[in-house]
Formats: C-alpha cells, sequence, structure tokens
C-alpha cells in the first residue's frame, strides 16, 4: 500500500523519517512514539451498507456492532452500541409492563427499526467523513466538512434560541 510515497508496509524506516517531517515540531515525547515504532500492521475496516436490514427472529436480536458495524470515522460506534442496550432494555420492560402474548416480540421488533433508522443516519455520516478523511485534498476537505456541518448546526441553535428569546418577550 503506497501512501507518501512510500510503501508503509514494507519501509518502516521511509514511514518514520515521513513522519518526522510531518510532525517533528510536536512534543518530543509524541515524536519519540515514531522513533521507538518497530512494526506496522494495516487492518482493514469494514462498514455495513445504509439500509442493512434483517428479518426478525423470535427470541433474538443484535445491539451493537453486531447489528450496525461501521468504520471509526465519525467516532460513533460505542455511543450507539451503548443507545441501543437501552432501547433494547426499554423495550423489554414495555413488554414486560403490557404482560401480554408477542409483546416482548413485537416491542423488540420496534427497538429493531428505530435502530435501523439511527444506525443508517451514523453510517452516512461516517461515510462522509471516510471520503474527507481520504480524499486527495484532505485534511483540508475533512476540516471544510467539519466547519459546514458545524455552521449548519449553530445556525439551527441560534434560531432556536432566538425564537425561544421571542417567545419569552411575548410573555
Amino acid at each position: 500500500m503506497l501512501i507518501s510515497g512510500y510503501d508503509v508496509m514494507n519501509d518502516l524506516d521511509a514511514a518514520r523519517k515521513d513522519f518526522l517531517g510531518t510532525y517533528g515540531d510536536w512534543k518530543e515525547e509524541y515524536r519519540d512514539l515514531i522513533l521507538e515504532a518497530d512494526e506496522h500492521s494495516a487492518r482493514n475496516m469494514y462498514q455495513l451498507p445504509v439500509g442493512h436490514r434483517w428479518e426478525g427472529k423470535a427470541g433474538i436480536t443484535l445491539i451493537g456492532d453486531a447489528a450496525h458495524v461501521m468504520a471509526p470515522t465519525s467516532g460513533e460506534g460505542v455511543n450507539i452500541g451503548m443507545l441501543d442496550a437501552l432501547n433494547l432494555s426499554k423495550a423489554i420492560v414495555a413488554a414486560r409492563d403490557v404482560g401480554e402474548k408477542g409483546a416482548l416480540a413485537e416491542k423488540v421488533r420496534g427497538y429493531e427499526e428505530a435502530m435501523f433508522v439511527k444506525a443508517d443516519e451514523l453510517k452516512r455520516t461516517t461515510r462522509m467523513n471516510w471520503e474527507d478523511m481520504f480524499h486527495r485534498d484532505a485534511p483540508g476537505v475533512l476540516i471544510e466538512g467539519f466547519v459546514r456541518r458545524q455552521g449548519l448546526a449553530a445556525v439551527k441553535q441560534e434560531t432556536a434560541s432566538d425564537t425561544h428569546q421571542a417567545h419569552q418577550r411575548k410573555l
């Protein structure tokens, strides 16, 4: 695999030289990590496609990466796994409270449908980040994407705040 003009899998010295050229002004402790690296292993990253679903089976469901594995480029993997656990536990408790035959299967299926929607949303963000991170004009494209997305979020938040303040003035 060629990155930055050298074979990162087979030429560790070239990798060190390139990294030190890029990060040479970093603190000594960080540069030492580069100098002391003695091996490199490439790892594949996987992601299930947006829209991935399965047909429910009575008595079994999935949470976390087992349900919706995605690349780590959005930093949401653990968060959605914990959200899955919370939402599945709520579904189980709700089924117990209903106390009718078939309630558990119905509530678990509801959990799965909501989980599919949330996972698809995060997979789209993950894919956007992936494309930006590995774009030939990275990191500029990645930074521009973050700023653009944060800018939109700030505008929405400001608008909501303005609406709230206007409402308070009317009271």
